[in-house]
């Protein structure tokens, strides 16, 4: 049964991140959204990230890791993060074992 309810978990949220992300593309294409463009820090990135992602790794015997010298992007920093974090979750979803490595280079 747990199993089950593990892989129904990951369905559901699978589902729910494809239709966050299809709403935020349509809010950008339709101008509701206007992103905002800055200088991001992948450092800072990574770092914020890495909490909140690391629990989901480890729960599937996965380790992550996130790399980076210090680099800036000029991006909107939620919609990048929103788009690394649906990444790094189907990489961790779809990994069996072993490592998954977050790299800015």
């Amino acid at each position: 049964l747990l199993p089950t309810i593990g892989r129904i978990e990951e369905s559901v949220g699978a589902v729910a991140g494809l239709l966050n992300a299809v709403l935020d593309f349509s809010k950008i294409t339709m101008g509701a959204i206007e992103p905002k463009i800055e200088p991001v820090s992948t450092v800072e990135l990574f770092r914020h990230m890495n909490p909140q992602m690391a629990p989901v790794a480890r729960a599937r015997g996965i380790e992550l890791r996130f790399e980076s010298d210090e680099h800036w992007v000029s991006s909107d920093a939620a919609l990048l993060e929103r788009i690394l974090r649906n990444l790094v979750q189907n990489a961790i979803r779809y990994t069996d074992r072993g490592c998954v490595i977050v790299r800015a280079q």
